[in-house]
C-alpha cells in the first residue's frame, strides 16, 4: 500500500526557491504515494508547470484548503505577519491529522510544529536573528521583518506577538527540534545549528536546467541577475557595480529577469533603467522559455543579496554556463565553491574583480569550467531523489 504523504506549503504561486521546492517535491512524490497537499490558495498547475519545468496535474494530488479567515487576519497586522501564518498553517494541520491518518508530513516552508513528528525542508530559521550563526536566539527574534526597527517592535510588543503566534499554532521548540530536519544549503544548517542545537541534512533545492549549449565565444560578454524585485536582492548595488565596471572601460550591459515582489523597488529599478537605458534593461515576469534563452547568451551573472539563504539564481547561472559574481555571505559563496575571485563585500571589490577576469580569457575559460562542473551538484534528478529516500526512510 502507497505512503499517505501530507505536504503543508502556505501559497503555491509567485517565483521562488521555496515553490520550486514544493512543486517539485510534489511531482517527486505523485507516483509512489498517496499524496495530499495542505495549502491556503487555489493551485494552477498549469502556471507550476510553465515556470518550473514540472508536470503535475490536479489529479495527482488532493487538496485542504486553510479558512481564508487565517489570511484575512495577518493582512490587518502592520507588518507582513509571516509567523502568524504560520502558527495559523500549524492549527489548521494539527486539525487535519486529528481528523484523517497520514504516514508522513512534510513542511517545505521552514520548521513547522505537526503536532507530531515529521520532515521539515528548512531554507531559513524562523527563529534565527540576522547576522552570524553565533547571534541566534531561540523564539526571541522578530520574523525575517526589515532589520531597521518600527515603532511596533519594542521588546513587550515582540514577545506578546510570539507568545500568541505560539499559542495561536500550538507551537513546541521540543517538537520542531524531533522533526528530521532538511536543509538547503551548509549555511542554513549552520543556522539551524544554532538555532536548535540539533543538526540537519542538507539537500539542495531543485535548481531547473534546460539551458542552451552555446559555446563561450558566441556569448555576450555581459551580465544577467534572476529574482523577485524585492529590496534585500539589492538590485541597485549590482547596477552601481556595473557602473563601476563600465567605468573602467569595460562596456558591458546588464539584465535583469525579475518577478514582481515590492510596488516600490519596481519603480526604483524602472527609474534605474531608464536612467541607464543604453546598457541596463529590466523583464518582469518572464515565461521560463524566454528567460533560459536569455541567461544563456550571457557569460555573467551578478548576485548581490546579503545572507541569501541558498541562491536558487546563482546555481542557475553555473546550470546556464555563467560565471556568478555573489556577495560574500550565505549561501551562494557555497554555489560559488568558496572561490574568493567570485566573492565580494562592497562595490569597488566587486567592480575590480569583475574587470580583472574580463582581462583575462584564460581565467575567464578557467571560471566558466569551473562553474560547469559545479553545475552538477545542483540537479532536479538528485533533489526528488534525496526526498523520495526521506520519505521511504521516515519512521
Amino acid at each position: 500500500m502507497k505512503q499517505r504523504v501530507l505536504i503543508v506549503h502556505p501559497v503555491l504561486e509567485g517565483h521562488g526557491g521555496g515553490q520550486a521546492v514544493a512543486a517539485w517535491t510534489i511531482q517527486a512524490l505523485r507516483d509512489s504515494t498517496e499524496l495530499t497537499l495542505l495549502t491556503k490558495r487555489k493551485v494552477d498547475c498549469d502556471e507550476l508547470n510553465s515556470y518550473y519545468g514540472t508536470a503535475l496535474k490536479p489529479s495527482d494530488f488532493q487538496i485542504h484548503y486553510v479558512p481564508s479567515i487565517y489570511d484575512r487576519i495577518p493582512a490587518l497586522m502592520p507588518f507582513h505577519g509571516d509567523f502568524l501564518k504560520a502558527a495559523f498553517l500549524s492549527r489548521c494541520c494539527k486539525w487535519l491529522i486529528a481528523r484523517q491518518p497520514f504516514d508522513v508530513i512534510i513542511s517545505t516552508n521552514n520548521e513547522f510544529d505537526f503536532g507530531t513528528k515529521g520532515i521539515q525542508y528548512v531554507h531559513f530559521p524562523w527563529n534565527a536573528t540576522p547576522g552570524a550563526a553565533n547571534e541566534h536566539k531561540l523564539w526571541n527574534s522578530w520574523p525575517r521583518e526589515s532589520d531597521k526597527k518600527r515603532w511596533y517592535q519594542f521588546a513587550g510588543s515582540v514577545a506578546l506577538y510570539w507568545g500568541i503566534c505560539k499559542w495561536i499554532g500550538g507551537i513546541s521548540p521540543e517538537r520542531i527540534r524531533r522533526n528530521v530536519t532538511l536543509a538547503n544549503s551548509e549555511y542554513t544548517r549552520g543556522l539551524i545549528r544554532g538555532a536548535y542545537e540539533i543538526d540537519s541534512v542538507v539537500v539542495h533545492p531543485p535548481v531547473p536546467g534546460g539551458f542552451p549549449g552555446i559555446p563561450w565565444e558566441q556569448r555576450e560578454s555581459s551580465f544577467v541577475a534572476l529574482g523577485r524585485q524585492a529590496p534585500e536582492k539589492n538590485w541597485p548595488q549590482a547596477v552601481e557595480i556595473l557602473r563601476l565596471v563600465r567605468a573602467s572601460g569595460h562596456p558591458v550591459r546588464f539584465t535583469l529577469i525579475g518577478s514582481r515582489d515590492h510596488p516600490e523597488t519596481e519603480r526604483q529599478l524602472a527609474q534605474l533603467a531608464k536612467q541607464h537605458s543604453d546598457w541596463f534593461t529590466v523583464h518582469t515576469n518572464l515565461l521560463r522559455e524566454q528567460t533560459i534563452q536569455i541567461v544563456a547568451r550571457h557569460r555573467y551573472g551578478i548576485h548581490c543579496m546579503v545572507r541569501e539563504h541558498f541562491g536558487i539564481a546563482v546555481a542557475e547561472f553555473q546550470r546556464a554556463g555563467c560565471i556568478p559574481f555573489v556577495h560574500r555571505s550565505g549561501g551562494p559563496m557555497e554555489i560559488a565553491g568558496f572561490d574568493d575571485r567570485l566573492m565580494f563585500e562592497n562595490s569597488a571589490e566587486a567592480a575590480a574583480k569583475i574587470s580583472r577576469v574580463l582581462e583575462d580569457e584564460d581565467l575567464q575559460r578557467e571560471l566558466a569550467a569551473q562553474a560547469n562542473a559545479r553545475a552538477a551538484r545542483w540537479t532536479i534528478e538528485t533533489f526528488m531523489q534525496e526526498i523520495r529516500r526521506q520519505v521511504e526512510e521516515f519512521s
